[in-house]
Parts: structure tokens; C-alpha cells; sequence
């Protein structure tokens, strides 16, 4: 008896068509490889608000609130690593989560901040990490 086995090598989206960009790639495959600077900016949150009006954005260095139409920069804040910028609506309420304990923002606190008073409104500290965070008016 006789028997073989056969390895293949997963080939990258890239190695499969080179033609292939943007969405068409896989995630996997984008930073493979590729080493990232202190002043590089890295997205760790990207979503849009409820009514598809704005996006707001959790990176290595703050956060950014972006209009969709026209795509423009409302806000930006540079402080401390965020993993979570969630928007109220199209008001100047987002919910905040950072990604370490000694910053601005930690991950086991939940900051309201204020984008027009450039304020923190409210924290609210919790025993674990915040992993999701989801808003509304009620």
C-alpha cells in the first residue's frame, strides 16, 4: 500500500490575480509582511453612524468623526490608541473606548465625549474590557 500526501501553499488573492484591489483582496493578505511605524495611523474602529450621515473612526493615535456626503473631516481628536468611536446620530455625542490603562481612555471605561465642548460628559468604569457598543436616543 502506498500512500501520498499533498501539501499546497494557500495561494494570496494578489498571487491568484494580480488585478485584484481594495475590497477584493483579502484582509489577511494586506499587512503580511509589513512593518508599522510609531507615526503611521492604523484604523482599529471603523462605522457608520445610524442614519449613514457620518462615520467615525477608533485609530493608534484618537479617534475622527468624517461627513459621508460630501466626504469631509467634522472632527478629530489625537490622544491615546481608540478601539471603539461610536456616534449618537448626527449629534456631538460619541462613545468612547481606548485600548490600554494608562491614557485618556482605557479600555475598561466607557467615556461620553463631547465634540463640541471638547469635554468628557460622562465615564463609566467596569471590571472587564468593553468589546461592543451600540447607541441610541431611548
Amino acid at each position: 500500500f502506498f500512500f501520498f500526501f499533498f501539501f499546497f501553499k494557500q495561494k494570496t488573492a494578489y498571487e491568484i490575480m494580480p488585478s485584484l484591489v481594495g475590497s477584493e483582496m483579502c484582509i489577511r493578505d494586506r499587512y503580511m509582511g509589513m512593518e508599522i511605524s510609531k507615526d503611521q495611523e492604523v484604523i482599529n474602529y471603523f462605522a457608520f453612524n445610524q442614519e449613514q450621515s457620518c462615520v467615525s473612526i477608533g485609530t493608534n493615535k484618537g479617534f475622527k468623526i468624517l461627513a459621508v456626503n460630501p466626504f469631509t473631516l467634522l472632527y478629530s481628536l489625537e490622544s491615546a490608541p481608540v478601539s471603539i468611536a461610536e456616534m449618537l446620530y448626527n449629534t456631538n455625542i460619541i462613545a468612547v473606548v481606548g485600548m490600554n490603562e494608562r491614557a485618556i481612555f482605557t479600555l475598561k471605561r466607557l467615556t461620553i465625549w463631547d465634540t463640541n465642548t471638547q469635554t468628557s460628559r460622562i465615564d463609566f468604569s467596569f471590571n472587564s474590557p468593553i468589546t461592543y457598543v451600540k447607541m441610541n436616543k431611548e
